[in-house]
């Protein structure tokens, strides 16, 4: 087997590597926290998900409720605020 010829690069070419080498580093380190960010928005998403949606379609289930309690049923014009009886 015949041995490989080696050749040293030269100064110049070493520090281009160099360079380039230390602008990956600086691309992963800001993709790194560009992914830790995003992980940290959703767990946010599915925080106002599970606990804030949850919150307000019960607080909102229970004025509907008491609305339809005090008028009987029917239907809440959100634009005009008027309560429309149901014909029975």
């Amino acid at each position: 087997m015949a041995k490989k010829e080696s050749i040293k690069l030269s100064d110049k070419e070493i520090q281009s590597i160099k360079e380039l080498q230390q602008e990956n580093a600086q691309i992963n380190s800001k993709l790194g926290l560009i992914v830790r960010q995003k992980w940290a928005l959703e767990t946010r998403i599915k925080q106002i998900r599970e606990e804030e949606l949850i919150a307000y379609s019960k607080k909102e289930k229970e004025i509907l409720t008491e609305i339809n309690n005090i008028y009987g049923d029917g239907k809440l014009d959100l634009d005009t605020f008027e309560f429309i009886k149901s014909e029975n």
